[in-house]
C-alpha cells in the first residue's frame, strides 16, 4: 500500500491499525497528521489485554506528538486512559458528541457516532493541510447513500431480504442487533 501510494503520488491515505496502535506495523508513519479512535470494545483480547483500560492503553499508541486526536465519547474508565495517554505523548485529544449536522440525516443512530468522527477528522485534516473551510451541505448528504458492503446490508434476491452485518465483538453484535430489529419492525409485509 505504501509503495502505492509513493508510486501513484496519493496526496492522502487512510490507514487503519491492524491490531491495537502501540506495537501496531502502522507506527512507521511516524507523522500522521490526524490520528482517529473509534468506540474501544473488547477486540484482540489475547494481544492487547483483558480489560477495556488494556485495550486503550494500546490504542492509544496511535498518537503521535504534533498531530491531531480525536475519539467518540467512551466508557468513562477508557476516557480516562486515552486522556492520560495523549497527556504522556503531549497530544490535545479531542472528543466528539454527534455532529448536529447529521441529526436530521436518514442513517443508523450507531453510524452517526462514527460519521461525526469522520467529518472531523476530515475538517482537522484540511485545516492543517491549510485548506480549510466548512464542508458543504452536498457532502453531509452524501453520506445517506454511502453503503458499506457487509455493514448494515441488505441485500434481496428471489424475494429473500438478506441483512448482513460484519459485526465482530459482543458491541458490535449489540448495534446489529438494534438496526436489525428497526428493519424488522419497519419493514413492510
Amino acid at each position: 500500500m505504501f509503495h502505492m501510494a509513493v508510486k501513484e503520488h496519493v496526496d492522502a491515505i487512510i490507514i487503519e491499525t491492524g491490531v491495537g496502535g502501540e506495537f501496531d506495523c502502522t507506527n512507521i508513519v511516524h507523522k500522521p497528521i490526524v490520528t482517529v479512535i473509534t468506540r474501544i470494545g473488547m477486540d484482540h483480547r489475547l494481544a492487547l489485554g483483558p480489560t477495556l483500560e488494556d485495550i486503550a492503553w494500546h490504542k492509544a499508541g496511535i498518537f503521535k506528538q504534533g498531530c491531531a486526536a480525536i475519539t467518540t465519547r467512551q466508557d468513562p474508565s477508557v476516557e480516562d486512559v486515552l486522556k492520560r495517554r495523549a497527556n504522556e505523548k503531549k497530544v490535545e485529544l479531542r472528543t466528539v458528541d454527534t455532529d448536529p449536522r447529521l441529526l436530521d440525516l436518514n442513517i443508523a443512530p450507531e453510524q452517526k457516532r462514527n460519521a461525526s468522527i469522520a467529518l472531523l477528522a476530515t475538517e482537522t485534516f484540511l485545516s492543517m493541510m491549510g485548506k480549510a473551510y466548512d464542508l458543504p451541505p452536498e457532502c453531509i448528504l452524501s453520506l445517506e447513500k454511502t453503503k458499506w458492503a457487509g455493514r448494515f446490508d441488505v441485500r434481496t434476491e428471489c424475494n429473500i431480504d438478506w441483512c448482513i452485518d460484519g459485526a465482530h465483538n459482543d458491541e458490535a453484535l449489540v448495534v446489529a442487533t438494534k438496526w436489525f430489529s428497526r428493519f424488522v419492525a419497519t419493514r413492510k409485509p
